[in-house]
C-alpha cells in the first residue's frame, strides 16, 4: 500500500527545497563567486609562498600530520567536528545581524582558501600520494563541507528574517537546518575513514 502521507511529506519538502533556493538565489551566487575566487586564490598563494621558501613550516597554516598511526583515532574525528560546530556557532551569530552577515561569508570565504592553500602544499611537498589523499579525498570531502556551511548560513539568515517578521522560525528551516547538520557530520565521517582506511602519508586541514 503507497504511504500518501510519506509522499505527500517529502512532496512539501522539496518544493521548500526549491522555494529556499529561489528566494536566496542572489546571496548563493555571492558565496559561489567568492568561494571559487578563494579557492583559486589559495592555489597561487601556496604556490607564490613554496616558490619563495622551500623549507615551509607547515605547522604555520594549520596543518596537522597524519604520518603518526595513533592520529587515526575517533577523539580525532571528534575533534575535526567540532571545528565544524564551533564554525556554525559563529555562523549561527553573525546571521542575526547583516553587518554581522559580512563576518559569517569572511568565514566561509576564508575556510575556501585554506582548503586550497592547504591541498596544494600536500601535492607539492608530498607528490604523487600528496595528490591520491588531497585531490581524491581530502578536497572534495571539505568542498562538499563548504557548501553545507554556506546553506547552513544562509539557512540562519533566513531564520533569523522569519523570526524579525513573523515572529516564529519556521518548522522547514528547522528540518532543513538538522538536515544539513546530519549530512555535514556523514561527511566528516567519511572523509576520515578513508584516510583511515588509505592512511596516506600526507596533511589533513583541521
Amino acid at each position: 500500500m503507497v504511504n500518501y502521507n510519506n509522499k505527500s511529506r517529502w512532496a512539501g519538502f522539496k518544493y521548500s527545497i526549491i522555494e529556499f533556493l529561489n528566494k536566496n538565489k542572489w546571496l548563493l551566487t555571492l558565496l559561489s563567486i567568492l568561494i571559487v575566487l578563494a579557492l583559486l586564490t589559495g592555489i597561487f598563494t601556496s604556490i607564490k609562498l613554496y616558490n619563495l621558501d622551500n623549507d615551509i613550516d607547515l605547522e604555520k597554516y594549520s596543518m596537522y600530520s597524519l604520518i603518526d598511526g595513533n592520529i587515526y583515532s575517533f577523539g580525532f574525528f571528534l575533534l575535526r567536528y567540532l571545528s565544524c560546530v564551533i564554525i556554525i556557532g559563529l555562523l549561527f551569530v553573525f546571521s542575526k545581524n547583516v553587518f554581522l552577515g559580512i563576518l559569517g561569508i569572511v568565514i566561509i570565504v576564508y575556510r575556501a582558501f585554506l582548503v586550497t592553500l592547504n591541498c596544494t602544499f600536500i601535492i607539492i611537498k608530498l607528490g604523487f600520494g600528496g595528490i591520491l589523499s588531497s585531490v581524491l579525498i581530502i578536497f572534495p570531502c571539505q568542498l562538499l563541507i563548504l557548501l553545507l556551511l554556506a546553506l547552513i548560513f544562509i539557512t540562519f539568515v533566513n531564520m533569523a528574517k522569519n523570526k524579525k517578521e513573523c515572529g516564529f522560525i519556521g518548522q522547514d528551516y528547522l528540518r532543513l537546518f538538522f538536515m544539513l547538520l546530519l549530512i555535514l557530520f556523514l561527511v566528516d565521517i567519511v572523509e576520515v575513514t578513508l584516510l583511515l582506511i588509505f592512511k596516506p602519508t600526507t596533511i589533513l586541514i583541521v
